[in-house]
């Protein structure tokens, strides 16, 4: 089959906002809490509790429980055990896992005790970096199932809804061409449509996002602590895809081997506010309760897509390449609103039982582009607002005091932000920990299993579903003085 490439000559007359989708969008609002090693420990639940750092990002009141000025750090690693299954045809799972150093937090807080003649005990400050999402993963892909990307482009063409990431790649690599007779756009895969193609994808992700805090709260008589933080959280997610396909069974005359890559940069800067309060109802119990305003990001995304095309012409191996043209986009993002209510119940010296809910509305968050992408942008708002749904965390951990020694264990659940989906993910913890008068060190390990559905490109017809089980386990080390 002859080769018809056309190279286009195409005025960019706005920018690319395709990279952008509800997928960042709930990557991006899904975070995730236990920044220090004790409150990792016991599933992410200080908000109640405080005295740790952690609770500047959940519920800043807990920075009031402090008695004295600390310096605190921590560290550790994270492996990701992946499991995917491509479920359109008959295909098995394929496993692999990897495993990452992680920077967690690092933290300064000091204040002062009142004098008697103030309702307000003890004020106290603190400054410092949580980490409050990981956005590293790796996952690869393998199967093979009837179907091609290169429906998916030969429609675009077809409709006149081409993208610039995808038709420069499709068009000037000859993975889709105009036929002259039928003046439509083409492909190979179309000749054999039944015919089993073999798909990888490798998906690469190396990101964060820290949050730069600055809190401040105040005891009131012992019986209130009320708190506030200005959050700036830093943002930053490298992604790289791969994905192939191969006629390893020679079942199409033309068609060799397909290679498309896809790259995304993001990088950004948000601004929120945190106020909490703990109320001590008796010498047993505290009651909290905290609001989150949406972060509002200014982002800016940086993308490239490329193909690479090999094909069979008259008994000779053909390739061709074609580039997306690179391109950043500015924009702004919102986060949805969160609210955290929590309880501890303490057992004298001798530990604590703690837990939390939390409430977020995913399909809250949104997207803002120029005034001259208004439809862009109420297109990708409206899929954010049909794809995702609210969503109830749940946490509780506990702590057990053996003189210097701490053990300590948490669990936690999250329904799914995805509408219509009823899957739960859950968290296991434990630790543990030594404390004295000045200095204090712990050790805790976390497991968070993740379930969802995938497609490696959307199209109406050979639709590519693969179901992805994430199992992660991460270790960290925390460790601090108090003077």
């Amino acid at each position: 089959m002859k080769k018809l490439v056309f190279f286009l000559s195409i005025v960019i007359a706005s920018q690319n906002v395709d990279a952008q989708n509800f997928g960042e969008a709930l990557r991006y609002s899904n975070l995730q809490y236990g920044s220090t090693t004790r409150s990792m420990s016991v599933g992410g639940t200080m908000s109640a509790l405080g005295a740790d750092f952690s609770a500047l990002s959940t519920n800043p009141a807990g920075l009031a429980q402090y008695r004295g000025a600390e310096l605190s750090g921590s560290f550790g690693f994270k492996s990701t055990a992946a499991q995917t299954q491509l479920l359109t045809g008959n295909n098995l799972p394929f496993n692999q896992s990897s495993i990452v150093g992680t920077f967690n937090n690092v933290g300064l807080v000091w204040g002062a005790t009142l004098s008697n003649n103030s309702p307000w005990t003890s004020i106290r400050l603190g400054i410092g970096l949580n980490k409050i999402a990981d956005l590293n993963r790796s996952i690869f892909i393998t199967g093979s199932s009837q179907g091609s990307i290169m429906e998916r482009w030969t429609s675009m063409g077809n409709a006149g809804t081409w993208n610039d990431l995808e038709q420069f790649p499709a068009v000037e690599s000859g993975a889709v061409f105009y036929d002259s007779v039928s003046r439509r756009y083409v492909n190979d895969i179309q000749s054999t449509p039944n015919a089993l193609i073999k798909k990888t994808q490798s998906i690469e992700n190396k990101g964060y996002i820290n949050e730069l805090v600055f809190s401040y709260a105040g005891n009131y008589k012992d019986r209130l602590l009320i708190g506030a933080t200005i959050g700036v959280p830093f943002l930053n997610n490298t992604e790289n895809k791969t994905y192939t396909e191969t006629d390893d069974i020679n079942a199409n005359p033309s068609f060799n081997k397909l290679v498309y890559k896809e790259f995304l940069q993001t990088d950004g800067v948000g601004i929120n506010a945190k106020l909490g309060l703990i109320v001590r109802v008796s010498p047993y119990l505290r009651l909290g309760a905290a609001v989150h305003t949406p972060t509002v990001y200014t982002l800016k995304d940086t993308f490239l897509n490329s193909a690479e095309y090999t094909y069979t012409e008259r008994n000779a191996i053909k390739t061709f390449t074609g580039t997306s043209p690179s391109g950043i986009t500015d924009y702004k993002f919102q986060t949805p609103w969160r609210f955290l209510a929590s309880a501890c119940v303490l057992a004298g010296k001798n530990g604590f039982l703690t837990g939390e809910a939390e409430w977020v509305k995913f399909n809250g968050a949104k997207y803002s582009y120029s005034s001259d992408l208004a439809e862009a942008q109420r297109d990708v708002n409206q899929t954010i607002s049909d794809s995702l749904t609210q969503s109830m965390n749940l946490r509780m951990g506990g702590e057990l005091v053996l003189d210097i020694f701490r053990i300590r264990a948490g669990a936690g659940m999250q329904t799914s932000p995805l509408a219509n989906d009823k899957t739960v993910n859950w968290s296991y913890s434990a630790g543990i920990g030594i404390r004295t008068g000045y200095f204090f060190a712990d050790l805790g390990y976390r497991n968070t299993t993740e379930a969802y559905r995938y497609q490696p490109y959307q199209h109406f017809t050979n639709v590519q579903k693969v179901q992805t089980n994430l199992s992660y386990h991460q270790i960290m080390a925390t460790v601090g003085f108090k003077f």
